[in-house]
């Protein structure tokens, strides 16, 4: 059978059981109408998408300060990375929030194949190979982390390791052929690819030093240039946003508690490679899914080394050379990286698919050396048949798991008493901050993400119009995030650890009238000092307490009437105490003032940001911001 089997029929059912099953997932995600998409970060994605609209329809801008979370914060691109998504939320306006975010998934699981197909063509494979590297990065792309990042409430993340793919692709061809129709789709490739997700900078970075050092090593000085050309033309296409990501830089602050995306563990690619478990962003997984992933593992180990032997001995030493370099870089970083001083900044791990997607490339060469292999032509194409057969055994695991997220946890609703929650929220009076204790994947006391699996509290400024303490996110990376609550820790530190006339003050210096706590050290901490703090409802697993004896202003010094919304800060009545007023949000930059006013920042020790200062203020202004 082996013997008269058309080499043809092997390259089908290789590369095109991958175009079937991607394309087929991609429309089941588009089908989705009734799922209401929070699980994991998909909340945080929908506020970010609401919050962009907003800031849009006020200024033109798709980022701005957002007063409904830290007592006002500028919701850029630093903790955001997500602007691609924004950007077709403003592009759609009459479509919802939802819609965009299952049309952004079936399309980039849709542009998988195309571009992948084209991604390893351009590293050099013939047809019959880059058949078998389908197989082999659809293998990967459904068994392993791609799949769970568009599935997992990332899915520019997941976008953006495709493009990224497709830019070291179109680096390489043209460090090797010097074209100019490769070096405009290397430009156009890697600015989109930042575009999707900033991190696609640190995912270039090698290819783009490999293709330099390529180019001077062949003498070729000429085309070294037009390469570091390249990062130039990617940034500058997107400085609009970029310049607000480093205008804001200095605001990051490291949050030593939330290790996401990186390996501490030494043996951990003993226990991926010999265990049958695998840990993806510090949870791991057994039973049939981390079978299937070591045996994933190690067919593209086997058939990436043998292809990288068979582009060798065919004189192709560039692509040789340059698919192994890459996978050898990013699998010791994924690894490794957070080992480096400072490497956990930049969340080593999520770089992990790259190093596998290299071998699946050249796997695609070994494969088709063993399917074309003259000297033992039988045997060779049993073994190229038995890859292919397995490859798509590892398919459709990895789409039983996809449906498992389709079926269970993308329509999974909001919790009740989380809807319930909202509803008092919605009922309390104006004029102050509720302090909502937030809920991450890295809670000590729960099971983590307590509603429903959800970054739900990002939603809650959307749903109720009021401001909060606590949220968006557990885990911003600013400075803002002091003025936060989250797994019992209040303004940074644990309740345990704080006393009850500091915290008392940091809640008047921040306007907290509320306090909404789910943690059993919260509400022991809040319960063991009545009087302080009174209960005053419930909402399922929620305690709601209200802060005695303390008159709700939201300003430091003076006083007025203050509204806030997304971009702006307006003020009526305003009562000036010698000659200033200081109000009780975050201090942010850029800003303009309607009319014009005498406006700067006021600093505190009590506060890592400081507050907006007014100088001899008018009864009534606006604060627009930017």
């Amino acid at each position: 059978m082996i013997k008269k089997m058309s080499k043809a029929w092997i390259y089908v059912l290789a590369g095109g059981l991958a175009v079937v099953l991607l394309t087929g997932n991609a429309e089941r995600s588009f089908r989705m109408k009734d799922a209401p998409l929070l699980f994991n970060d998909f909340a945080a994605l929908k506020y970010q998408c609401e919050a962009a609209r907003e800031f849009h329809s006020a200024s033109g801008a798709i980022w701005g300060y957002d007063p409904h979370f830290m007592a006002g914060f500028p919701l850029g691109f630093v903790w955001n990375s997500n602007i691609a998504l924004q950007r077709l939320a403003v592009l759609f306006p009459d479509a919802s929030v939802d819609s965009v975010l299952k049309a952004f998934i079936s399309i980039g699981l849709l542009l998988f194949a195309p571009l992948w197909w084209v991604s390893l063509r351009n590293f050099g494979l013939t047809r019959s190979e880059a058949a078998f590297g389908m197989a082999l990065g659809g293998a990967y792309f459904m068994a392993g982390m791609p799949m769970l990042f568009f599935l997992g409430g990332m899915p520019t993340a997941g976008a953006g390791t495709c493009l990224s793919l497709l830019a070291a692709s179109f680096v390489f061809k043209f460090a090797k052929e010097g074209r100019a129709a490769s070096w405009a789709g290397a430009a156009a490739a890697c600015a989109l690819a930042l575009f999707v997700h900033k991190t696609s900078a640190v995912a270039l970075a090698p290819a783009f030093l490999a293709a330099a050092a390529w180019a001077l090593l062949r003498r070729r000085f000429l085309r070294a240039v037009l390469v570091a050309a390249i990062p130039a033309v990617m940034l500058l296409a997107n400085i609009q946003w970029v310049a607000v990501m480093f205008r804001f830089m200095p605001d990051m602050e490291s949050v030593p508690e939330a290790r996401f995306w990186m390996n501490l563990d030494i043996w951990r690619p003993f226990k991926d490679y010999f265990t049958a478990s695998v840990s993806m962003n510090n949870h791991e997984f057994g039973g049939a899914f981390g079978a299937a992933h070591a045996a994933t593992l190690w067919l593209l180990l086997g058939t990436g080394a043998a292809g990288a032997v068979a582009l060798r001995r065919r004189g192709a030493r560039g692509s040789a050379a340059f698919l192994a370099a890459f996978a050898a870089f990013f699998w010791l970083y994924s690894y490794y990286g957070a080992f480096l001083p400072g490497g956990q900044t930049l969340n080593p791990s999520r770089y992990f698919p790259l190093s596998q997607f290299a071998l699946a490339a050249a796997g695609g060469v070994g494969i088709a050396s063993w399917a074309e292999s003259r000297s033992r032509r039988s045997a060779g194409r049993a073994a190229a048949l038995l890859a292919a057969i397995v490859c798509a055994a590892l398919m459709v695991i990895g789409s039983a798991r996809a449906h498992f997220f389709y079926d269970n946890l993308l329509r999974q609703p909001a919790p009740p008493d989380a809807l319930q929650l909202v509803e008092v929220l919605k009922q309390l009076p104006p004029g102050a901050r509720v302090m909502l204790e937030d809920s991450g994947s890295m809670d000590e006391e729960s099971e983590g993400q307590i509603f429903g699996k959800s970054q739900l509290p990002a939603l809650f400024g959307v749903w109720t119009g009021r401001e909060f303490i606590g949220g968006p996110y557990p885990y911003v990376f600013l400075k803002h995030r002091r003025a936060g609550f989250y797994d019992a820790r209040a303004f940074g530190s644990r309740l345990a650890d704080s006393r009850p006339d500091e915290l008392l003050n940091r809640l008047k210096l921040y306007n907290v009238k509320w306090i909404v706590c789910w943690s059993g050290a919260a509400k022991e901490y809040f319960s063991k000092f009545s009087g302080y703090y009174a209960l005053i409802d419930r909402a399922g697993r929620f305690d709601i307490f209200e802060v005695s004896g303390f008159e709700p202003s939201y300003f430091i010094r003076g006083g007025g009437d203050v509204s806030a919304g997304y971009g702006r800060i307006d003020v009526r009545n305003a009562r000036a105490e010698n000659g200033e007023l200081i109000l009780k949000y975050h201090w942010m930059s850029p800003h303009r003032t309607v009319p014009a006013i005498d406006i700067s920042r006021f600093e505190t020790p009590d506060d890592p940001v400081g507050f907006i200062r007014i100088t001899d203020p008018p009864e009534n202004f606006s604060i627009l911001l930017p």
